[in-house]
């Protein structure tokens, strides 16, 4: 007589759950680093009682990236590695347009025919 599978397995394989073991543990550490020093400096969950403008997130990756880039494994502000800057701003990027707080001040693209 076969195993039958457990009904939550079932639904996780058919795309109901969200695969939270996809996300790496050593990512979150430093991510959670970079949040609290966002916290300290500007406010904890500032982007959700205030919006936040796009732009402004997108240099800041930017910045970051380009110091990974150079090979710099420490921000000169924080200590930590630039790409957990990244991550933060992309979660408060993703975070403020659920809650309806980020102003998306990219500029237009022109249509091309």
């Amino acid at each position: 007589m076969p195993a039958r599978e457990n009904p939550k397995d079932a639904a996780a394989k058919r795309g109901r759950k969200v695969p939270m073991d996809l996300v790496l543990s050593p990512a979150l550490e430093p991510l959670a680093r970079a949040m609290e020093c966002g916290a300290k400096k500007y406010g904890a969950w500032n982007w959700r009682a205030t919006p936040v403008r796009y732009s402004v997130y997108l240099a800041a990756m930017l910045r970051h990236l380009l110091a990974a880039a150079a090979r710099q494994d420490a921000d000169h502000e924080s200590g930590l590695d630039p790409l957990a800057h990244v991550m933060a701003s992309c979660l408060i990027v993703l975070d403020a347009r659920a809650h309806g707080t980020l102003i998306d001040d990219r500029p237009q693209q022109k249509e091309t025919s």
